[in-house]
């Protein structure tokens, strides 16, 4: 090989490594980039859990009066669906 080779094969692997060590970094960058985007995205499903079960804590007691309406009146034998002609009919004859 003639000495103009051998620099110009110096040169292209500067060149190589130069490109190398730029891209090696922006893979750090972008591996940091992806970890806070994870916590993050935990982040916002732990805050949106938090608020659901903490208005259901909240509101339930407002609920559970309004079931426990709902189960006596479907429990209801004048009212349920398979004898309700004949329940509520005999008491109008």
């Amino acid at each position: 090989m003639e000495p103009e080779d051998i620099e110009q094969l110096q040169k292209d692997i500067k060149q190589i490594k130069d490109i190398v060590t730029r891209d090696h970094h922006m893979m750090g960058v972008l591996y940091r980039y992806h970890r806070w985007s994870r916590a993050y995205a935990l982040l916002k499903i732990l805050v949106i859990a938090g608020i659901v079960l903490g208005a259901y804590y909240y509101i339930e007691p407002l609920i559970a009066p309004a079931v426990n309406v709902y189960d006596k009146v479907t429990n209801n034998p004048l009212l349920n669906a398979s004898s309700s002609a004949s329940g509520i009919m005999k008491y109008f004859k």
